[in-house]
């Protein structure tokens, strides 16, 4: 995925969320509730160090509430952190 993120850097997405099987009386019947966001994007290889280390504390703070981890240059080194820009998104709620 790394490499063919350089070669071909434009993706598409999708983040499903709050899915809840509606049961009905037939199986045809059946359904779901549920929240997702779809978009396309281009996605970038981030090599700037600040950058990195913003993009792991970001994603730190969602697993662990806390925002001011540290990294070592090897760490950063060691880690591909991606930037995902998203010029169009579309969500949907059932």
């Amino acid at each position: 995925k790394y490499e063919l993120s350089k070669s071909k850097p434009i993706v598409g997405f999708e983040i499903d969320g709050k899915y809840k099987p509606l049961e009905n009386e037939t199986a045809c019947d059946y359904s779901a509730a549920f929240q997702s966001v779809i978009g396309t994007g281009t996605l970038q290889i981030v090599d700037n160090m600040e950058e990195k280390k913003l993009g792991l504390n970001t994603l730190m703070k969602q697993v662990s509430r806390h925002s001011d981890w540290s990294y070592d240059a090897k760490m950063l080194e060691a880690v591909a952190v991606f930037k995902l820009d998203v010029p169009k998104i579309a969500c949907k709620a059932k």
